[in-house]
């Protein structure tokens, strides 16, 4: 089945939404252990610190919530690359360029803006008001976004933007290499060598080992996997750059190979729970090796954890593709709502962790009061402040990828 570029595709809109949903529960948990932790580090917190100061049953709570970390953004970028390449294909080189500065430039930037004097407010209001929050929240807030110290270590800070702002490379990168590619012979027999491979890969299943391999040269030389807050800043890091722009990369192929991925996707079997098996591996392979780093140990351990992610993020696709491929309202409006409730979730949860610093809830309930109200808020300021509002030319979208 060949898809027109005209044509809005309901299912990969719909698993856009899902996505954006996730980012509430990983998000408030993380940020409420990150709390209990104190933040003591003086750089990111690993998985093994933020355990520390958790019971078993929190710990375990939250290496389960840990997953959602392993397949979520290499799904969001690989969603980037398809409706990239789709926007592409329907507008033109020049066309695409003006879109996606619009729907991907022109967030970050009023982000960029907004989000700094919200977090001098933050600051201002727990030092005059100082019984609103406890030191370990306000913490967390400066260690996160605040690491160079000063103005510079304000404004160097990409905060929640990150996402958008490595898209903007990822889509610079793009024009140049379609450049090469229209200009330079050597470089059209690279590509076309390169599709070859692919397509092989494709057919035969063995897409998950490659990819994965792939991945897992890139991120090896990483600190922590699927953890980084050191790299906010405004010079990128190549290397999860590198890392993003392989799925990225994989989604801007597979919108030109339609007819293969509507069958790829109708068979995606055991992979999710396959995905989970081997996330269960690889977080045993963490804690035992933690302190046995060696070479071996260490690609080992991040093969498996690439592999995981590329077996839930194809399953995620293909079950999208399967299952929720027909317009959803309630999807929709989350999907159109996705840019802004990824921009917010982090400052309101923030505030949120203020408001219940001094509760008497336990770990669990907590996170899921954060989980919960942090979702109703953010979705509540999307349709007050945005839904009908000029926002909504920035932030949302009615049939445009």
């Amino acid at each position: 089945m060949k898809i027109s570029c005209k044509e809005r595709l309901p299912a990969f809109d719909n698993l856009r939404a899902f996505l954006v949903l996730l980012g509430f529960p990983i998000h408030s948990v993380f940020c409420l252990a990150l709390s209990h932790q104190l933040y003591r580090t003086s750089g990111p917190a690993s998985v093994e610190q933020l355990t520390q100061a958790l019971s078993s049953a929190e710990r375990f709570f939250l290496i389960g919530i840990y997953y959602i970390c392993v397949f979520m953004m290499p799904a969001f970028f690989l969603l980037a690359g398809f409706f990239g390449c789709l926007s592409y294909q329907q507008r033109g080189e020049a066309k695409f360029i003006s879109n996606r500065l619009h729907r991907i430039g022109l967030p970050f930037l009023f982000c960029m803006l907004w989000s700094l004097p919200f977090y001098f407010v933050f600051f201002a209001f727990t030092h005059f008001f100082p019984n609103f929050t406890s030191e370990a929240i306000q913490s967390l807030v400066a260690k996160i976004y605040i690491i160079n110290g000063g103005w510079w270590g304000i404004i160097n800070q990409l905060r929640e933007t990150w996402f958008l702002y490595d898209l903007l490379w990822l889509y610079a990168l793009t024009i140049f290499i379609l450049k090469l590619k229209q200009y330079l012979q050597l470089s059209a027999f690279f590509f076309k060598k390169t599709d070859a491979c692919l397509l092989v890969l494709f057919k035969s299943r063995w897409l998950y080992v490659g990819v994965a391999l792939l991945c897992s040269l890139l991120l090896s030389q990483q600190d922590d996997l699927g953890w980084r807050t050191s790299e906010f800043t405004l010079l990128p890091s190549l290397g999860f750059l590198a890392y993003y722009g392989v799925w990225y990369g994989l989604g801007w192929w597979l919108w030109g190979h339609q007819d293969k991925f509507s069958v790829f996707f109708n068979q995606s079997g055991f992979k999710p729970l396959f995905s989970i098996f081997l996330y269960g591996v690889f977080m045993v392979w963490y804690f035992y090796h933690l302190n046995n780093d060696n070479f071996f140990n260490r690609n080992f351990g991040v093969f498996i954890y690439e592999l995981s992610a590329a077996l839930m993020v194809l399953a995620l696709f293909g079950g999208a593709w399967r299952s929720i491929h027909k317009s959803n309202k309630v999807l929709r409006y989350i999907s159109s709502a996705s840019y802004w409730l990824y921009l917010v979730q982090l400052p309101i949860i923030f505030i949120l962790l203020g408001f219940n610093y001094n509760s008497q809830d336990n770990f669990f309930m907590t996170s899921i009061k954060l989980m919960i109200g942090s979702l109703v808020l953010a979705l509540l300021s999307y349709q007050i402040l945005v839904r009908h509002t000029w926002l909504n030319s920035i932030f949302g979208y009615k049939a445009r990828p």
